[in-house]
């Protein structure tokens, strides 16, 4: 009996499970059978136990696995974890999946353009010390000659306007693609919502409180959608509890399964997006012939590239926004026809198994395999 290979890969991320990103992560651990997974925090909890690994002993913990290359996707302190594994002289892959490693503490610049000279010392979003910090992230992923990845060219375009001498790849995020799907008046039962109704789905970490969806001010526009559409009601999902409130159901964060079954449920999904880099919401979407209209912010317009693949609108356009979504809800037939092939259209694009075989392409060249 042949052993089994020894691993040469750590993928390592924030969270245990929660998350895109470390669902990225974790499906790479698991379709990769050389790689090892670690994390720093169980989830939301951010409590170190027996399995938590500090950022700044990711380096060490990396050698004595006896790994070759470490896949850094996400980490609770940027400057500690790369001093570590630059200590410990390992090869580094970082994918970017938003402009944190990039900046001085924020996720996305937005209108900011301070971040392209190195962030300011007094930062208007109030993070501390932000050009020391956007300087030592820099300088220590030039010291490792990091490989970047990030899963959109706009992310890809930020990384190489701040770090020219890095090499950056660009790898789509990719989900589950299920071949076929089950019956949506059956799962529209199943998460109870009543013949008739047209069901708008809104995701965010947060829910309501989601800064960057803007939680709070889409549900005054779906007060807007409701006065147009009598029937429309709308799921709210990523909250801290489950609640409702008139037609607004408030859900808390969803596992997998529990997500493709609201999905499929659902007549649109609204993702009025401030800012984004290629999230996975979107793509889990299209897998369930679910139409999407969002604001063309970040790597959302790579994406939805096609008229078949959703309805993009002008960032901060609410009333196009409100507009789109109402014309899908009154035309349940064309919306459906969009959602089918918004799948049609993301299957060879955005599946999981294609973004696995390009990190493993990747992983292969830098291994020497």
């Amino acid at each position: 009996m042949t052993p089994p290979e020894a691993p040469r890969i750590l993928v390592h991320s924030l969270l245990r499970c929660m998350g895109g990103t470390s669902a990225i992560a974790r499906a790479l651990h698991i379709a990769i059978p050389e790689t090892l997974y670690s994390y720093e925090c169980d989830d939301g909890l951010c409590q170190e136990g027996a399995e938590a690994v500090r950022p700044e002993d990711l380096g060490r913990y990396a050698l004595d696995a006896g790994v070759e290359l470490v896949h850094l996707h996400a980490t609770l302190d940027w400057g500690g974890c790369l001093r570590g594994l630059a200590q410990a002289g390992l090869r580094v892959v970082v994918t970017l999946h938003d402009c944190r490693a990039l900046t001085g503490g924020c996720p996305y610049p937005l209108q900011c353009t301070a971040w392209e000279e190195g962030c300011l010392s007094t930062c208007p979003r109030l993070y501390e010390a932000s050009d020391q910090v956007a300087q030592e992230r820099r300088t220590l992923l030039r010291e490792l000659s990091a490989v970047l990845v990030a899963p959109s060219r706009w992310m890809a375009s930020m990384a190489r306007a701040v770090l020219p001498e890095l090499n950056v790849h660009v790898i789509p995020n990719g989900v589950p693609w299920p071949q076929t799907l089950p019956p949506r008046q059956e799962l529209r039962r199943a998460v109870g919502v009543a013949p008739g109704a047209r069901m708008v789905l809104f995701v965010a970490h947060g829910g309501v409180e989601a800064a960057f969806k803007q939680g709070k001010h889409f549900l005054k526009v779906f007060e807007q959608i409701k006065a147009r559409v009598p029937e429309a009601i709308c799921y709210v999902v990523g909250g801290k509890r489950m609640e409702r409130r008139g037609d607004v159901a408030l859900w808390p964060y969803a596992d997998t399964q529990t997500m493709a079954r609201l999905m499929r449920a659902a007549d649109v999904l609204a993702y009025p997006t401030l800012a984004d880099n290629h999230p996975l919401v979107v793509l889990e979407a299209m897998s369930m012939a679910l139409p999407v209209v969002a604001f063309a912010t970040g790597g959302v317009p790579e994406q939805i590239a096609a008229p078949s693949a959703g309805v993009l609108v002008p960032a901060g356009q609410w009333t196009a926004l409100s507009a789109e979504i109402i014309r899908l809800l009154e035309h349940p037939v064309q919306a459906r026809r969009l959602g089918e092939s918004a799948r049609i259209w993301g299957t060879d694009r955005f599946r999981q198994e294609r973004m696995v075989a390009d990190y493993q392409k990747l992983y292969g060249r830098l291994c020497g395999t």
